[in-house]
């Protein structure tokens, strides 16, 4: 659950959110020895920053034993951005 402000923000430049949401290059591991590099485009986004959460998830139960510690941990950031329609390009 999260609870977040109504109105959306621009996101400040050099943020920990703009860090999170403006990423435009992608890496895909295709085998052993390759992986593809691609272009993510997008309009830079805003964001609602946010007043409340509460996570209420059994990392373990979902993910698997190796998961179970994130039970116990609080999350570093909780971010809920307007997100947008994407193109992936330059797919090398």
């Amino acid at each position: 659950m999260v609870r977040a402000a109504l109105m959306s923000s621009i996101i400040n430049s050099n943020s920990e959110v703009e860090f999170i949401t403006e990423h435009y290059w992608g890496y895909a591991k295709v085998s052993e020895n390759e992986t593809n590099e691609y272009e993510v485009t997008h309009p830079r986004w805003e964001h609602h920053p946010i007043d409340h959460f509460e996570i209420k998830v059994n990392f373990e139960a979902v993910y698997g034993s190796e998961f179970e510690f994130l039970n116990r941990m609080n999350p570093n950031s909780v971010i809920l951005a307007n997100g947008s329609e994407i193109t992936v390009e330059n797919k090398t």
